[in-house]
């Protein structure tokens, strides 16, 4: 009689669940992905330190300061009938001068030029002994003043329109300004500096005011 095999119930089979090695901790990084981490480290190292260094040059590197004519006025018109008919005017001119870096600046000379419908009626320039120490601070604003006379403008040429433009009220001046002096911490060792504006102003000669002012570096 031949043998029977039993094999167990299906229902009684269980698996047989073996327990995971874990992760080795001292398993080492491929080279490529070490090497890669670190040259995207250096390089964000590098665009930040490039651009603090920008915009630290850009924050102290010296610029000129910005003049603006802010006041213009006829102090003094006289008319002359004799020996010749001229006239004769006192003209004041307020500059503005404005530092916009972080030095100081050292202001040594003045230079002022005023023309009258293209023609140069005269020029005012302090510098030296003649002008007193103007200092302006860093990230500030001061103001200067000149007044020049200018005598006998002969009513046959540009004292006939300059009689007609005061009798209006509105009197088209050209201004030129310019500034010399230091720029830096201390005055007298900083860097030398010129800053220049030209200026075409039409005076309210009322009240002293400027009804239009178009400048140009």
């Amino acid at each position: 009689m031949a043998a029977v095999a039993e094999f167990p119930d299906d229902n009684s089979v269980h698996p047989l669940l073996l327990p995971s090695a874990p992760p080795d901790q001292n398993a080492a990084v491929h080279p490529s992905r070490r090497l890669a981490t670190t040259s995207f480290t250096v390089a964000a190292v590098a665009c930040l330190s490039l651009l603090l260094a920008s915009l630290t040059a850009y924050a102290f590197w010296p610029s000129d300061p910005t003049l603006t004519i802010v006041r213009l006025r006829l102090t003094k018109v006289k008319i002359h009938t004799v020996p010749f008919p001229s006239v004769d005017i006192t003209v004041r001119v307020t500059v503005e001068v404005r530092n916009v870096d972080v030095y100081s600046v050292g202001l040594t000379r003045l230079d002022v030029v005023v023309s009258y419908r293209g023609k140069r009626l005269g020029e005012v320039t302090a510098a030296g002994e003649g002008m007193p120490a103007v200092v302006v601070g860093a990230l500030t604003t001061s103001y200067l003043e000149a007044e020049m006379e200018v005598n006998g403008i002969g009513v046959l040429s540009d004292g006939l329109l300059l009689m007609r433009d005061l009798k209006r009220g509105k009197v088209p001046f050209g201004t030129v300004a310019e500034v010399g002096g230091r720029l830096g911490f201390l005055s007298s060792f900083g860097f030398p500096f010129k800053a220049k504006m030209s200026c075409e102003v039409l005076l309210n000669t009322h009240n002293g005011t400027i009804v239009r002012q178009g400048c140009n570096i």
